[in-house]
């Protein structure tokens, strides 16, 4: 599995390819946003982690422009300061999950995949229960007057 780790520190680069050894994992670096587009365009992966506080390319940028490339690529977040609103942002752009750094051990990082994995084999919705769904939603409320 070719995975995409995206983040300034080279640490938490460094720890990934230590947690997710060979043959079973292929880790490919990326300092920036940038690289990682670059890489993206290269070559398909099996999933990404972006941090979201980086120089040159924020983690939403990155996302959104990974999301592009690779429209059924996985990407996990990470950051180390909770910002709910961006991590909330994330997910409707496009991000399946995040985790807070700094990690512990390599449980971390493989927990957040095995996460992943389990919510990929839930059955899907429906066409018909998605139409039960939106039947039954309250309407939106009214538009707000601006003066």
């Amino acid at each position: 599995m070719r995975i995409l780790v995206v983040d300034d520190d080279p640490l938490t680069r460094k720890f990934f390819e230590v947690s997710l050894p060979a043959p079973e994992f292929q880790v490919v670096t990326a300092a920036n946003g940038l690289e990682a587009v670059k890489a993206a365009k290269e070559t398909p992966f099996y999933m990404a982690f972006c941090d979201m506080i980086m120089p040159i390319m924020d983690g939403l940028d990155t996302l959104k422009t990974l999301v592009r490339i690779q429209p059924n690529l996985p990407v996990i977040m990470m950051t180390a300061y909770a910002v709910e609103d961006d991590l909330i942002l994330a997910l409707h752009i496009g991000a399946v999950d995040y985790i807070y750094k700094p990690f512990r051990t390599a449980a971390d990082i493989l927990g957040a995949m095995e996460r992943y994995k389990k919510r990929q084999q839930l059955k899907p919705v429906t066409e018909h229960e998605r139409k039960l769904l939106l039947e039954s939603a309250p309407p939106p409320p009214p538009p707000q007057k601006t003066s």
